[in-house]
């Protein structure tokens, strides 16, 4: 069964692996309102006829998660994958909006610096992935070094002159040899401005 059918959502019924598929069914939309600690949220009104799941995910979170303080209040918080995910909703029956952000810290740190960038441009509906491409974040998602930057359409500087492949190849190559000395496995990902 996928989610509680009991009226009164009492007992969770939604296993991890259920949870996952009913996460990557919703919508996912950064919280502008506060970049120094970068999140996104989805909420019951973007998809009303999944109020069960809702509910049953934030029981989850309850049942499964841990304890973690963020400015001088305890929340529940669950990771699953690559993301935290919390509510602030009590009681449980009246979620209607879930919060999630990057489980590791130092991801979260490079979106702060991207969302407090002058250089910066918010997007309606825009979410934490599309926030990690703007900027052109690096990964831990691989062993060695890819050079997808290589692949990508010639990165513009704010001028909006185009980077030269020779400086693209310079740069890409100088930061594989920096994270490999430093043992930190990396992709590079597509950047859309320096």
């Amino acid at each position: 069964m996928f989610c509680s059918k009991s009226k009164n959502y009492a007992g969770n019924n939604m296993t991890i692996s259920e949870a996952e598929k009913y996460l990557q069914s919703l919508k996912w939309q950064y919280a502008k309102t506060y970049p120094s600690a970068p999140h996104e949220y989805t909420c019951l009104a973007w998809k009303p006829d999944t109020k069960h799941q809702m509910v049953d995910f934030a029981r989850l979170i309850q049942d499964e998660g841990f304890t973690e303080i963020f400015a001088k209040r305890e929340y529940k918080v669950l990771i699953i994958g690559e993301m935290k995910y919390w509510t602030m909703d009590f009681p449980l029956e009246n979620t209607d909006l879930i919060n999630r952000t990057y489980a590791d810290d130092s991801l979260k740190e490079q979106i702060t610096k991207i969302v407090q960038s002058p250089d910066f441009k918010f997007e309606k509906g825009m979410s934490l992935d599309d926030i990690k491409n703007q900027g052109g974040v690096y990964t831990s998602t691989s062993r060695h070094a890819t050079l997808k930057a290589l692949t990508c359409p010639f990165t513009r500087l704010p001028n909006n002159r185009e980077v030269s492949m020779k400086q693209k190849i310079y740069n890409t190559l100088y930061g594989a040899i920096v994270a490999d000395a430093l043992g930190v496995p990396v992709e590079f990902l597509p950047r859309e401005s320096l």
